[in-house]
């Protein structure tokens, strides 16, 4: 007796196997990379992972400048901290860079 051309063909273990192929490489594709990673590999992503090491790192610092002023009554403490976070991410960014730099194997 013949199965009817609409019937789901019966799964056997050669496409589990298959299945799994995939699976495993759609994760190497999809894999996520640090920050550092991203500025070590260059291109778009290390761009974009710098400038949001200089913009986070000088927002976080204005904001604690910012609390630092309110509780002491000045004004100058979150320009101080805005400049000292946007500079810590810059270096950051160059100590990334530094260390891809130094592992790399041109001449």
């Amino acid at each position: 007796m013949n199965p009817s051309p609409d019937a789901p063909e019966p799964r056997g273990p050669r496409d589990l196997r298959g299945l799994n192929q995939k699976l495993a490489d759609s994760a190497r594709k999809d894999t996520l990379y640090t920050a550092g990673e991203l500025v070590e590999r260059g291109g778009l992503g290390g761009g974009i992972a710098i400038l949001l090491y200089v913009v986070v790192g000088a927002a976080f610092w204005s904001l604690i400048g910012w609390l630092l002023d309110h509780l002491l009554g000045t004004r100058w403490i979150v320009i101080a901290g805005a400049v000292f976070g946007a500079a810590a991410g810059v270096y950051l960014g160059y100590l990334h860079m530094r260390d891809a730099l130094n592992r790399s194997d041109s001449p």
